[in-house]
């Protein structure tokens, strides 16, 4: 069986580092935002409505800014960051991170919010994060939006950064654990899936399924080249 040689671990965020587990419905991040300004069952709407292609990504980010516009950042960090002002880390992921470090390039890609993707790379000193913004200034929520990682287009985020930075494909290891991963796991050194939502992500991630955060490093260790980076 080959081995890569696998020198970056790049993480999808929602679900995968983190998951709002205490929210009334939803677990992400957009959940999160969503809730944020009490527009969660609209946000739901416009999602089936994106689902089956009657607005575009870029609508859905325009008509959530704009449904929280003016709403306090004070406010939002009450609910994106509910853990003593910190987000909901999944277990085990703050001490893994920590021990791939020393040894590999650390990042996210991530469909999620930036406010909260931003906080997680500063609370864990990784190298970048790529996500969607909501905008603030003025310490409100200002309506304004960029899309930094289109739903369907995570692939493409990811490839253009692996070219910015000198990566090849085949040097990444990418760890997710929904759909939108999917296209990411098929071209990567080294896909992995952490509790995979559906059986065709895991399968998506050649059966690369890991249950537990203190499982990834020994699983990368055992599935690639020792790595000289």
């Amino acid at each position: 069986m080959h081995k890569p040689l696998i020198k970056a671990v790049w993480f999808d965020m929602d679900g995968t580092i983190l998951t709002y587990k205490t929210l009334p419905k939803g677990w992400s991040s957009w959940g999160a935002i969503g809730w944020v300004g009490n527009i969660y069952d609209q946000m739901e709407i416009w999602i089936d409505d994106f689902i089956n292609k009657r607005i575009t990504d870029d609508e859905i980010w325009g008509k959530t800014a704009q449904a929280l516009k003016g709403i306090s950042y004070a406010h939002a960090q009450k609910v994106l960051f509910p853990e003593h002002g910190k987000p909901p880390y999944n277990p085990n992921i703050i001490d893994s991170i920590t021990k791939l470090k020393p040894k590999y390039h650390i990042g996210i890609i991530s469909g999620g919010i930036e406010l909260v993707a931003e906080k997680v790379r500063e609370d864990l000193g990784l190298a970048f994060q790529l996500s969607n913004t909501i905008g603030v200034s003025n310490n409100v929520l200002d309506g304004t939006y960029k899309i930094g990682v289109p739903f369907f287009e995570k692939f493409t985020s990811l490839k253009n950064k692996a070219n910015e930075l000198g990566f090849d494909l085949s040097e990444i290891c990418f760890v997710g654990d929904s759909i939108n991963d999917m296209e990411c796991f098929e071209h990567v050194g080294l896909p992995i899936t952490y509790n995979p939502r559906y059986p065709e992500v895991a399968k998506a991630a050649k059966g690369n399924i890991i249950k537990d955060f203190s499982e990834l490093l020994p699983f990368i260790q055992k599935h690639t080249i020792d790595s000289k980076t």
